[in-house]
Order: structure tokens, then sequence, then C-alpha cells
């Protein structure tokens, strides 16, 4: 049985007074007031504090279930609680998106009471526990409660997720496709998920193909790949393309003419043999992510090294073919702290298993916390028709340790799983202080597989 409101603790919130700075960063659409609210075996403590992300400050939400805190595990992780269901939609916070939850038919809260910490725990109820990690489908449908969110953070988030789960996300495909439609600010990120989305979103495609008549340049850059990829680089968009790349906008013709180029690309290609195996839908959008940019293209292998195989070396080359050589730009790597301009993307999978059932691993270039400042010797100078390289290497027990940490209940300490990396470049630091000129923009590997004899 769970506990009475005698035992509940009464809702009584920690007097505690809003800084001035948290007036102008309201959570989620509203300003909450800091402290710590009791409902049942729950806690939840507000707090504004100063982060890396924000030296100002933000909203910090901590739950605590039983004197545990509830912390989330991925950033599509989420959890039930008497005030609604959260979702971390970051690693590093809980965001609510829903009020009240099923089960018990709980009344919703309004944000004046989740703030007074009202208890609506029914007496005769089960403690509310945390959630199991939730499916991809539960994942899916708090995302697509969180795409009418009022607040345009949460909206965001939630299309990242989406954009994040890929193929898996297709039920999320008419919600995406009204964020487009209406026109809403989010909608080139709505396109793009779309996008990712790839064949399984095909009924958006008609949506997708009318945007490109949107105002705003940064829909039509979007809508040329997402058009390809959800057709599946079908022939049936090339004059959609083709009509894009005589748009005005530089970004659009760019992107026109490179989806156009996959979709020739795609059509040439001769038909795998018999018995062939298919890589998943999710890397193969990944993989299509995987093209020369602005002249650009960067090529990325990985391997197991060292005498105990405790090492992953990633291997990257980088060629320019552009109008403008020789090409200059911010060198890729993980150990100078250009603040996650450089990114490897670590995919882990139980041997066998579905890609519904892969987690991810980001690892990102440092971050500065003072001043951000590049020194002239990060970047590099490549000569048309030559090639950079570089090696980024990855301890194999960095990997197991992220991945056994948070998903005990998946990965184990034998066998290894399925793994595949990705690497991803996206330098914005022109080096004008230099007088450099240095190229910026977004570059991406293949998804490339990797065997683990142990980890």
């Amino acid at each position: 049985m769970g506990p009475s409101r005698a035992d509940a603790g009464g809702g009584t919130a920690k007097e505690a007074v809003a800084p001035a700075a948290a007036l102008s960063q309201p959570l989620c659409g509203f300003t909450p007031v800091p402290g710590t609210y009791q409902a049942g075996a729950w806690s939840h403590a507000l707090s504004f504090e100063p982060t890396e992300a924000r030296p100002d400050g933000e909203w910090i939400l901590r739950i605590t279930y039983r004197g545990e805190t509830v912390e989330p595990r991925n950033p599509y992780d989420r959890c039930r609680t008497p005030w609604g269901v959260l979702l971390a939609m970051t690693q590093k916070r809980w965001v609510p998106v829903s009020g009240g939850f099923g089960g018990h038919n709980i009344p919703s809260l309004t944000y004046e009471e989740m703030t007074k910490g009202r208890d609506v725990t029914p007496a005769d109820a089960e403690p509310i526990r945390p959630a199991e990690h939730p499916t991809v489908d539960e994942v899916v449908a708090d995302c697509v409660r969180g795409l009418s969110h009022e607040a345009w953070d949460v909206r965001m988030m939630a299309i990242g997720i989406l954009h994040h789960l890929g193929p898996a996300a297709g039920a999320a495909t008419q919600a995406l496709a009204r964020v487009v439609e209406d026109r809403r600010p989010e909608a080139p990120h709505a396109v793009e998920a779309l996008g990712f989305i790839g064949p399984a979103a095909h009924e958006a495609l008609p949506v997708i193909e009318r945007a490109a008549a949107h105002p705003d340049c940064n829909v039509r850059a979007a809508v040329a790949w997402a058009a390809a990829r959800v057709s599946g680089f079908s022939s049936q968009v090339v004059p959609l393309l083709e009509s894009l790349a005589k748009d005005p906008d530089e970004r659009v013709q760019q992107a026109a003419t490179s989806a156009l180029e996959a979709v020739k690309a795609a059509s040439a290609k001769q038909a795998p043999a018999a018995g062939a195996p298919k890589q998943d839908p999710f890397y193969e959008i990944r993989s299509s992510l995987h093209r020369r940019t602005n002249g650009v293209r960067l090529v990325a292998a990985a391997s197991v090294s060292g005498t105990d195989a405790g090492t992953i070396e990633i291997k990257w080359s980088l060629d320019y073919e552009g109008p403008r050589p020789p090409l200059v730009i911010l060198a890729p790597g993980l150990e100078n702290a250009t603040n996650g301009q450089t990114q490897v993307l670590v995919y882990a999978q139980v041997k066998g298993g579905k890609r519904a059932d892969a987690h991810e691993m980001t690892l990102g270039s440092p971050v500065q916390l003072d001043i951000f400042w590049v020194p002239k010797d990060w970047f590099l100078t490549v000569e048309k028709g030559k090639t950079a390289t570089g090696a980024i290497p990855i301890r194999v027990s960095d990997i197991r340790k992220f991945f056994v940490k948070n998903w005990p209940e998946r990965f184990k300490e034998d066998p290894p799983p399925e793994v595949r990396i990705q690497m991803v470049h996206k330098p914005t630091e022109r080096g004008q202080e230099y007088a450099l000129d240095a190229w910026t923009g977004e570059l991406y590997s293949a998804v490339v597989p990797i065997e683990l004899r142990k980890w």
C-alpha cells in the first residue's frame, strides 16, 4: 500500500527566493520557485545555479525517490513522478513534459501546484516508482507530446531526440509534419528529423515537398536532403531538387546539389547480391551524411590496437578539391579544447540485437571554461590534391565503463557488444585574428563497425 496523505510530507516547500537572473530564464515556460518539495516518497529540488554551459546560471531539477537520487541515464531517459512525466532530453537535467500519469487517474498538477509541492498520491495507491528504462515506443510517444509543449526549448529537445532515433521514430511522422505545415519556428529542425526517419516517414513526403516554397531558407535547405532520404533516394524527387538547385540562397543551392548527386549515385548503384546483409536504415542514413562538403571530405577508419587490444584507434584523413586552395581548417581531434567541434559517436548494441536496443556515447573535444581562444597551430593547411591525416585513440575500458554503468541490464562485462563509430567535425573558427579565413562547416565520416575481441 502507498503512503497516506498524513505521511506524505505535507507538500511543504522550503522558503527560497528566485535570483533576479532566473526571472529571464523560465523553466519550460514558467518561472518556478527554488526550494525542495515533497510528495509521498518523492522529493524534487529546484535550484538556479551556474553551470559550464551557462555561467550566469540555469534551472536544475534534482529528483530523489526514497532518499536515492534519480539521474538521467541517457538523453532520452524518462521518469514518472507525482508531478508528471519528466524527460531527460539532455544528460544534465530533467524536463517536465506532462502532468499526472496513468494507472490511478491522478490529476495533472498545474505549474502553481507543482511549485507548492501538492501531494496527489491516492491513499490506497502503490508508491510511484521510477520507470524502468523506457521502450523506444514510449520515448517517441513522450516526444510527440513534447512537440506541443508551450516552451520552445522543450519542443526543440523533443525534435532532437526524434532526430537521433531515426527510423525508430516513424510513429512521430504526422506530429513532425504538422510542425512543418504550421510553419512553427522549429520547422527547419522538424524537416531534418523527418529526413533522418527516412522512408519510414514516407507519408510526410508531400508536406516536405510543399515546404520547398517556405519563405525561410533554412527550411528549404533542410527540404533537399529530407526529400532525398524520405524518398529512399528515389528519382521521383529529382525535379524538386533541380528546382531547389536554382534557389536564390547559396546554402539551399549547395544542399540541393549534394542531395541530387546522392540520388543519382544511388540510382547508379548495382543491386546487392542475393543474400548480402543489409545495413540497418539508421546507420544507412547516418552514413549518408558522409560526403564532400564545399570541396572537403572527411574519411575515418577504426581498428583495435595495443598489445592488450585495449585501444580503438580512429585514423582520419581530410582532402580538398574546392575552388580556393589551399584548404585551411581547424584540425580534428579530441585533445585540443575546441568546445566539442570534433566528436566521436560510439554506438553499441548487444550482439544479434535490434538497432532499437542500441545506445550511444558521445566523445567531444574538451570545453574551455574561461575565454574561448584557439592558437594558430591548431589549424592545418592542405594543398589541393593532397591529404592531411591524423589519429584519435579511445580506450576500450572507457567505453565499457560508460555502457555497463548506464545500462547494466543490457551490457555485461562479457561478451563485448557490437560497436560502431562515426566521426563528426564541425569547425566554426575562421582564425580571423591570424588572417587565415579558415573553412567552416559540417563533416561526417561513414558509420564504421569495430570488432571487439574483449572489453
